[in-house]
This record gives structure tokens, sequence and C-alpha cells, in this order.
């Protein structure tokens, strides 16, 4: 009888050659459930049969039923692969393990702090039919894999499939690395896949069967700025990938690496449409990848039977990477241009980028642009790219010259200049103070007065810089004589433009100190517009005194308490060597004086304010008195 092999992905394939000992030459090929996994696990067998003479024997019928009813009853016993994804609450990870889950996988939905949305996901699975279950723990720690590995033999007797995905980023320059940061990378993206990678093994080697999918990135291929770390540890996935498909390949484990580029994500709809634009340029197809769209070749990777021949292993031709646009395609026709792999001998595919043909296109000016989307990452080089510093200063002058030569054109000069500043000053505090919370919020490092710069706050940074700059040229042209704003002006360019240019450190605690300067904007500024016409519009002199105070009141929990608060604790930060080799004590210490000058300043203002309110309501008072 024919022999049967029941492969990774738990297809049944008879070969061709089962002959009956009769005068009809029947043969009887390609016994084949068609995806059991996806589609249930009854088969669906495609008999064909072909004779020289009519088949006149009834024993070769009782045979072929037979053989029939075996294959049906062998394919009924296969059970539903057993996948374990890490990384799997969100992101790609979390298109993995549903895509796994619809096609009938039980699936081990791994995370290290989401644990609501690693049950979300377990919920769909099952909500699809599949089985699923949530593990939490750190990979990178070998107790916690090898407890992982447990729970899913404990559960499902096996581990069939393994999809390596976790892994964090820690973006800054080499220069400004630390140590801990390198090793936090290295830890979760690169010993976390080699000790699930060891484990999983020893599972799959005692049934010579297996499939290991390793989650890279084109970074670990072509390298990118800011990303020492993580392009190293990519690196040596891809690296690490190709030497344990050698070691298992006689073991009938599959060993291959997916290398995402640009894939959709929470980080790339936060983008400019500049920045978006340039990035699209760099790829081929013109468009960001899909989460489900790695998944999708995951899957292939995973459970496919087209893919048993697809593993890392090389036999001493060149290794090539292909760069998917993502059509659909077989290892045995592939539709790549003839001008791409013309003169190429191909009988390994290793490493697998999802990219939209961005590195087989041999674009060399992406290297500068190639950031990882899979995790939350650091953009400055792309900001730095189209510096949105310029463009903030000429909107601020533009509001300028609308109050002057519009909204004022009948006020008087003095009016007029004051005026036009508040209008500006308008354009800038509400923003500001908007940007710098949603900076704040998508912090993954709040309370830490020395992380890299994100691009968020470095935004936020570059649109105050700009308002500042524009309202000190109003008081260097229209008011000379201002010292004290002039200076003001000067001393906090100086923490702006050092935090964002020359330090790279630190933006957290400036944006939170502006949102606690910035919070009053609004109802400074219409107090003071209204300020400038009371003698004259007694709607504007209500207005003017029903706004002090109210607006004297937040200044003075902003500027009074909560702002000295705020610089009390970045100075015991500072003080106890939180900022080491990050920020110099020059930098920190100068930001430090200046700030809380600023804040005494204020202090002293709000108090003389405070002063003339209750002295102007008491002559109020004893006037309508007597």
């Amino acid at each position: 009888m024919a022999a049967a092999s029941l492969a990774g992905s738990n297809v049944v394939a008879f070969k061709p050659a089962a002959h009956f000992g009769t005068s009809a030459d029947t043969r009887i090929t390609h016994f084949r459930p068609l995806s059991p996994v996806s589609r249930g696990l009854g088969p669906r067998i495609s008999l064909q049969s072909r004779s020289r003479s009519s088949l006149a024997s009834s024993g070769v019928r009782a045979q072929v039923a037979t053989v029939e009813t075996a294959i049906a009853e062998a394919a009924q016993k296969v059970e539903s692969p057993v996948v374990v994804v890490t990384g799997a609450s969100r992101g790609i990870g979390k298109a993995i393990a549903l895509s796994l889950g619809k096609a009938g996988c039980k699936v081990l939905v791994n995370y290290a702090r989401s644990s609501k949305e690693a049950e979300e996901v377990s919920k769909e699975i099952k909500a699809y039919g599949g089985q699923a279950l949530t593990f939490g723990g750190d990979v990178s720690k070998e107790a916690d894999v090898e407890s992982m590995m447990k729970t899913a033999v404990d559960a499902w007797g096996t581990v069939d499939v393994l999809i390596n995905n976790a892994g964090i980023t820690r973006d800054t320059l080499l220069m400004r690395m630390k140590k801990s940061q390198w090793q936090e990378v290295i830890d979760l993206n690169l010993t976390g896949v080699f000790l699930c990678t060891q484990a999983a093994a020893k599972i799959m080697m005692k049934k010579k069967k297996g499939r290991i999918v390793n989650i890279a990135s084109v970074v670990g291929l072509v390298g990118n700025a800011g990303q020492a770390n993580y392009s190293a540890a990519k690196a040596g996935v891809i690296g690490l990938t190709k030497t344990v498909a050698k070691e298992y390949a006689s073991r009938n484990i599959n060993v291959n690496a997916v290398a995402p580029g640009f894939i959709a994500s929470d980080m790339t709809s936060k983008l400019g449409d500049d920045i978006e634009k340039k990035i699209l340029e760099t790829i081929p197809l013109g468009r960001y990848g899909q989460p489900e769209e790695v998944a999708g070749l995951v899957e292939f990777l995973a459970l496919n039977p087209a893919s048993s021949y697809i593993t890392g292993q090389s036999h001493g031709t060149t290794c090539i990477t292909l760069a998917l646009p993502f059509t659909a395609f077989t290892p045995f026709a592939m539709p790549w241009p003839r001008t791409v792999f013309a003169n190429l001998d191909i009988t390994v595919l290793q490493v697998f980028t999802i990219d939209g043909g961005m590195v087989i296109s041999g674009v060399s000016k992406s290297i500068d642009l190639v950031v990882n989307y899979l995790q939350p990452g650091d953009m400055d080089a792309l900001v730095l790219l189209w510096p949105t510093l310029p463009r903030f200063f000429a909107g601020f002058i533009s509001m300028y010259f609308l109050g002057y030569f519009v909204f004022f054109r009948n006020w008087e000069p003095k009016q007029r200049k004051d005026a036009s500043s508040c209008l500006m000053s308008l354009a800038h505090g509400s923003p500001a103070v908007i940007m710098a919370i949603r900076a704040l919020l998508h912090s993954q490092t709040v309370g830490s007065f020395a992380y890299p710069n994100s691009a968020l706050e470095n935004t936020v940074l570059e649109f105050s810089t700009a308002y500042f700059l524009a309202d000190l040229l109003h008081y260097m042209v229209f008011f000379p004589d201002e010292t004290l704003f002039i200076l003001h002006h000067i001393a906090t360019l100086y923490v702006f433009v050092t935090c964002r240019y020359m330090i790279h450190y630190g933006a957290q605690g400036l944006v939170l100190l502006l949102v606690l300067a910035e919070v009053t904007s609004a109802c400074q500024n219409v107090r003071s517009i209204a300020g400038n016409r009371k003698a004259d519009v007694p709607a504007a002199a209500r207005l003017h005194d029903l706004l002090a105070a109210p607006f004297y009141a937040l200044y003075s929990l902003v500027r009074g308490i909560l702002g000295p608060i705020c610089l009390f604790k970045m100075g015991v930060f500072y003080l106890n060597g939180g900022a080491a080799g990050l920020i110099p004590a020059w930098a920190w210490i100068s930001w430090m004086v200046v700030i809380g000058s600023a804040i005494l300043v204020s202090i002293v203002w709000i108090l003389n304010r405070w002063e003339e309110w209750i002295t102007e309501r008491s002559h109020k008072a004893q006037k309508k008195a007597g």
C-alpha cells in the first residue's frame, strides 16, 4: 500500500505508487484532505483512477474502498497544530495569532504586560471556533519560557509551531546609548528568540516535525541610524535562523525568518503628509504593509504544505533575500522578474522581507528612512529630514501680521502691537498644551527626566521655540526697553534649543513644565486683549474684570505650587545622578537655574497682581459704601 506521511502541516499525502495485482493497471494518486487545519478535519479525497480496461474485479473495488476508509480515519485523528506566539497581544503578533486561530490552530497567546489585550485576542480566536489560552511571561527569562512551553504541553500535549515575535525598541544614537538600553533590547529581541527556540525544539525533536518562524526586521539587513541595539538584535535573529535551520533540518523542523519593513501601525498614522510621502517614495508598491499581510506569510510558512521544502538550510549556494511585494506565490513557481533572477540558482529561501519591494529594488536612500514600525520607536531621524521649525515660525509671524493688519487695524498703534502679540500667544498656548499632553500620554517612560526625546516631544519644543523667536522679535523691534521680557524669552529659547538640538535628552520634564506654563494662556491673553480696550469699550472692561479672579487663581496654582513641585522632583532626579552620562551637568544645572528663576519671577508677578486686585476691589467697595 501507499505510505502515509503526516507532515508538520498535518496534510495527508499518498504518493502515486499503489498498484494492485490485477490485469487492470489501476493507479491511485494524491489522496489529499485539503487544508484539514483551516476547514475542519473531515477529509476531501480526490480519487483519480485510470484503467486500460473496465474495472471488473470486485476485489479491486473492495481494496479501493478499504484505502479510502483508512485515509478518512487517519485524517480524523489528525490534531490541530499547537502554536505558541510570543508578543501576541497587539500589532503583528496579534494579527498572526488571529490568523492561525482562524486556521483552526490551538494558540497560546503570550504577552508581557498587556494582559487585557491578550485576553481579547484569545476571545476572538475562540469566537472563530478555535482554541486559545493566554500566558504572561518575559521571554528573555529562561524560567518564564520553560513555564510557557510547559503550559502549552500540559494543555494540548505538544508544540507544533513557534512564532518568535516579541520585541522592544530603545532607540538612541550609539554615542548616547547606555549599556542597559543595549542589553535590554538584546535580551528580549535576540536572547528571547534563542530561549524560546531551544525550548520548543526539544519538544519538536521528539516527534521529528515542527515549524519555527522568527519575526526579524529589514533593519537587521540594512541597519538604521539610532537603532544600533535593535539592528544588531534583528541581524542576530537572521543569523540564528540560518544556523538553527541547518542544525534541525534532519529532524524535519523548518526554521525561517520574516523581515517586515514599513507596516501600518499607530506610529505611521501619526506621521505628517510630507514625511509619509517621502517614505512611500522609497517603497515600489507605494503603500505601507498591513499586519495581516505579515500574518499571511507567517501562516504560509507555519502551516501550508507548500512551505515544507522552505527552511534556512544552505546547500553551498549563494543565499539571497527575497523582497516580497506580497503577491501570491509558491516556492516552485515564482513570479519574479527575469531581470532580477536571470542568473541566480535559487535553491534555498531563508529570509523573507515584507517591505513592498524596498530591499529588492536596491533603493539605497531607503537606508536612512528604514524605521521599525513593529514596536514603538523614535522617529527623530524622520523629523530632522523635514524640519518643522521654519514652518511654525512662519505661521506665528503670519498670525501676528493678521492681527496687526486685519483684526486690530483700527486700534491705537501700541494697542495693535500688544493685541497682535497676544493673538500670536493665543495661537501658541492652548495648541502647545494639547501637543505636550499628547506627547506625555504617548511616552513609555513617564517620570524619567533623562530619557531620549521622542518625536512628539521634539515637535513640541520646535513649536514653542518658533513662538518665542517670533515674540522675541516683536519685543526687540517695538519694545526694546522691555528688558525683563527679552531676557525671559532668550533664557527660554536657550533651554528649548539646547534640549532639542544639542542634548537630545530630558524633554519630558520641560514638556511637563510647558503644560503648567501655558495652561493659563487662553484666559491670560483674552484678558490682555480686553484690557487694551477697557477704557472705551464697556464690554471689554467687564470681560477684563470677570476673568481676573479665575486667571489669578489658576496661575497661582500652576506657577506657584505645581511648578515648584515639578522643579523639585527634577532637581532631586538630577542630583541623584539620574542623568549621568546622558545630560551634561552644565546643561541640567543651567536649565534648573533658568526654570527656577522664571518660576520665582512668576510668583512675584502674581503676588503683585493679587495685591492690585484686592486693593482695587477694596476701593470699589469703599466707594460704593460711601
